[in-house]
């Protein structure tokens, strides 16, 4: 069973099939993680901040029957909207 792990998610604008919603969420590089991997997360959370917002999570990655991995994290939890330098310092924290 995958752990769950702090991951920094940017929002972007999605456009074309497979979801409903316009804003959706992925990691961000240099987590060791695709860079195309689905974020299922808070929606408001996605619709509070600005599109290119770097944000904080806790995630695991999981799947659904066969489906493509994906990362998860319940939408109550806390999250934390990051600046551009926190996002370097954890980035270089991590590696």
């Amino acid at each position: 069973m995958t752990e769950y792990r702090q991951v920094i998610i940017e929002t972007y604008r999605h456009e074309g099939g497979g979801s409903k919603h316009s804003i959706r969420a992925r990691p961000i590089p240099g987590q060791g993680l695709d860079h195309n991997m689905n974020v299922e997360c808070s929606s408001s959370m996605r619709k509070k901040h600005p599109i290119g917002s770097k944000i904080l999570i806790q995630a695991k990655i999981t799947d659904r029957e066969d489906g493509a991995p994906f990362l998860y994290t319940y939408h109550r939890w806390p999250y934390k909207l990051l600046c551009e330098d926190e996002v370097i310092s954890l980035l270089n924290s991590s590696s």
